[in-house]
């Protein structure tokens, strides 16, 4: 009877077969059939003890179940190390104790797998891997997660969970494992999500209670083989992420399931966020419109029941839907997301950029007291660090149509001008409210009078000079949800523009000397040429191009800070602003600010009109005459043709 299964066959055709085998009639134990048919129970029960499942032999069947794919390539591995597993070694070999292993040796030899596999022979099909480059990883792996479990009859084994710095073929690793460490291997194939690999060694479940309660969790790729599971959560680790697809039809089969039991089914919040994610509804008509004519019964309630929350729900969906995205943004820092956009290329092309082209030309007409490079070092500065004593805050002067705002517009586009704070407007109760909690990262108030801004306190004096020194500033806010105040520290980037005419003209709320420690928080660049009417009308805003010169500027401006010279700004209001010809002499004498400023406040202590009705004697006698070198003697004497 062998080959037989007896369970599936009659007590008569058994007696007829045994018969048969045994040369007698087909009849002939029919008057034996009590005994045919004890002999033939016990012949039963002893083959399913025989086969009855163990732990180990459900493991077997169920890896059996789900064949490897050897053409597989992933990211994420879930290795299975068990006696159970059927393989082929050499003879002579024996596979390892694996109850004497401990998890840590069994990441090495995983890692080892797939880090130095066994070379390929002569005749094999492939090629061999390409040496490692000297900035790559030091492991191909990138996380590494062993647990350790026993049968019911305490022998071992593992389940493993590698995620790798890119995705790899895993046949060379298998048969390295088992022939370099003696360790029988089966890879599936259908765990291929990080969370989904972690979650089956980590999580119990109903029919796979007992976990490893210490898995052994190592960061290999980067900083060396050593255990980090201080820093990895493998609880986080193991929850499926939001993917609104998945989530939608896991509502729908929860669905067709209510629909076979009669059953009625809930429809949730979240149910609602997927399907606007998933099917891009973002208006309030288009999602109701959708509800009456694809959702279910549940969903149209839902959808009926709140629907003048409707709107709220669209907007709240979009926070979740842009959530991630925005967290992400928020990691990289702010000098890092300038160099990260000048690497890229210019979307509108390198040599046809409309901003690239005007951008040159407006830094080559004001190279006279502008330098771009020690623009692109204050820039970095205060986008490193914020403004601080020794970081003011870059301050783009000059008159209208000369590039001022040009220049630095296209940082709308690199933050996104949700994140930008832009000029309040003026005479504004709570004009800086937005600090308070807002998510921006930018102040950027073009076309920004300080002083006028003081006077009508939207940004006043003191909170000016707290604010853009990188102390704590009390922001105020509307009482009718808060205390009438708050606590800020703006220690991120802060750019100002405004026309030159006028900047600093004290006022009846401020004075002098409010105006000149205002005038100390900020470092002021000057921006003399106009250009010709409708120059800048065409130029399109290209954060690249924007982006690339800050990067190079700052570093040729680092490699040579020596060589650049101090360029002076132009005649300010109330210091040599009213002299004829002193601000052709600050860009010819290339003095430094603070110099220029002590000349302009001589020069009008003197009543001078003009540069030129100066004489030789007149210069020598001022009080800044003792401070210049003798270069710059020269050439200011050159200048006015005193000499």
């Amino acid at each position: 009877m062998e080959g037989k299964d007896l369970e599936y066959i009659s007590l008569g055709e058994l007696r007829k077969q045994v018969s048969q085998k045994l040369g007698f009639f087909p009849d002939a134990l029919d008057i034996r059939k009590k005994e045919v048919k004890k002999l033939a129970t016990e012949l039963i029960q002893s083959q399913q003890e025989a086969c009855a499942q163990t732990p180990a032999k459900e493991m077997l069947d169920k890896l059996l179940a789900e064949e490897e794919n050897l053409d597989a390539r992933q990211e994420v591995y879930l290795i299975t190390i068990s006696h159970v597993i059927q393989a082929t070694l050499p003879d002579g070999c024996a596979y390892a104790d694996l109850d004497s292993l401990e998890r840590k040796a069994v990441a090495e030899a995983v890692l080892n797998a797939f880090d130095d596999p066994i070379p390929l022979q002569a005749n094999a099909a492939g090629r061999p891997r390409a040496p490692r480059v000297v900035d790559q990883p030091t492991s191909m792996g990138d996380l590494i997660v062993v647990y350790k479990e026993l049968h019911d009859d305490d022998t071992a084994h593992f389940h493993v969970v590698v995620k790798l710095v890119k995705t790899f073929r895993f046949k060379r690793a298998k048969q390295t494992l088992q022939m370099r460490h003696l360790l029988p291997s089966h890879f599936s194939c259908s765990h291929t999500l990080l969370w989904s690999a972690v979650r089956y060694g980590y999580i119990g479940t109903p029919k796979k209670p007992d976990v490893d309660e210490s898995p052994w969790v190592g960061t290999p790729s980067w900083a060396g083989f050593a255990k980090d599971s201080a820093t990895v959560d493998l609880f986080e680790l193991s929850q499926e992420p939001f993917r609104p697809g998945s989530w939608r039809k896991r509502r729908e089969e929860k669905d067709k399931e209510a629909s076979r039991k009669a059953a009625r089914t809930k429809f949730e919040k979240l149910d609602l966020t997927a399907i606007m994610m998933s099917k891009h509804l973002w208006s309030k008509d288009g999602l109701i419109a959708y509800a009456q004519d694809h959702g279910t019964a549940a969903m149209q309630r839902f959808v009926h029941n709140n629907q003048k929350q409707i709107g709220a729900f669209i907007k709240e969906g979009k926070e979740w839907a842009s959530a991630k995205d925005n967290a992400d943004f928020e990691a990289i820092d702010d000098w890092s997301l300038v160099n990260q956009a000048a690497e890229k290329a210019c979307p509108h092309g390198e040599s046809v950029c409309l901003y690239k082209k005007a951008v040159q030309e407006i830094f080559e007409r004001n190279q006279a007291t502008l330098d771009w490079k020690q623009l692109a070092q204050a820039l970095r500065a205060i986008l490193s660090g914020g403004p601080s004593k020794t970081t003011p805050v870059p301050f783009l002067v000059g008159p209208s149509n000369s590039g001022k705002s040009t220049v630095v517009f296209p940082f709308d586009d690199l933050y996104t001008p949700k994140r930008v704070f832009h000029k309040p407007a003026l005479g504004s109760s709570f004009g800086c409210r937005n600090l308070v909690g807002g998510g921006k990262r930018l102040i950027f108030w073009d076309d920004f009078p300080p002083v006028a801004f003081a006077h009508e306190k939207t940004v006043p004096v003191s909170l000016f000079l707290s604010l853009f020194q990188g102390k704590y500033s009390e922001i105020q806010v509307s009482q009718s949800f808060n205390d009438g105040n708050e606590d800020v520290r703006w220690n991120r980037g802060v750019i100002f523009t405004c026309k030159q005419e006028g900047l600093w003209e004290t006022t009846a709320r401020v004075s002098a000397e409010e105006v000149r420690h205002m005038r100390n928080r900020c470092r002021e660049f000057s921006f003399t040429q106009v250009l010709q009417p409708g120059a800048l009308k065409d130029v399109t805003a290209c954060k690249r191009c924007m982006c690339r010169w800050m990067v190079e500027g700052a570093a040729a401006q680092d490699a040579s800070p020596g060589l650049q010279p101090l360029l002076a700004s132009p005649a300010r209001e109330g210091e040599g602003g009213g002299i004829a010809g002193f601000q052709e002499l600050l860009a010819a004498v290339q003095l430094p600010v603070g110099a220029a400023q002590s000349l302009a406040e001589d020069l009008e202590e003197l009543g001078a009109v003009s540069v030129a009705e100066l004489t030789s004697a007149d210069w020598e006698s001022l009080n800044v005459w003792a401070t210049l070198r003798t270069l710059q003697k020269r050439r200011l004497l050159q200048h006015v043709g005193a000499v």
